[in-house]
């Protein structure tokens, strides 16, 4: 555990489409809200965007953490995309975060705090079979302190039969 895993919060979201801005502190959001990915006739999912807004207080800024995020599985476990080897799906970074926005004083930086916007983006969608999942977001390897954000994929819904 760590102070910034004890007193960060954590906001996990799905969009259609997410990027972060020219300055790194904002992020450009389109269809936001969902937690169902279709699969395409591709056979992978739609494409879509997985942010994360961790918000710390100012006290315990500056600070450098360590993000990490997986894909889980139905049981919780670690899902692993098919291949040879089969290979888990993680992304990890280290984080600095500052609550010094320059634009504000020093007494509305105490009020708001900090906060880093994180975006995975899967333009191409991913290989995944009907079933439930959760993207699992945890900071300094904390897990009592993690969040899971949980999706689902549904079965493609089968085309009508006509004639």
């Amino acid at each position: 555990m760590s102070a910034i895993s004890e007193s960060a919060t954590i906001d996990v979201m799905l969009a259609d489409y997410a990027a972060l801005d020219s300055s790194g502190a904002k992020a450009n959001i389109l269809g936001i809200g969902g937690n169902i990915l279709p699969i395409t006739p591709t056979g992978l999912t739609a494409r879509f965007s997985l942010v994360t807004q961790i918000h710390v207080p100012a006290e315990a800024c500056p600070a450098e953490t360590s993000l990490e995020i997986s894909l889980r599985g139905e049981s919780g476990d670690l899902f692993n995309l098919p291949g040879q080897p089969p290979q888990a799906v993680r992304y990890a970074a280290i984080l600095t975060i500052a609550a010094n926005p320059g634009t504000v004083g020093l007494e509305q930086t105490k009020h708001i705090g900090a906060m880093s916007i994180n975006v995975v983006d899967f333009g191409n969608g991913m290989p995944l079979p009907p079933g439930d999942y959760a993207w699992h977001v945890s900071l300094d390897g904390d897990e009592d302190h993690a969040v899971d954000f949980r999706f689902c994929v549904p079965k493609p819904v089968p085309t009508p039969v006509i004639g």
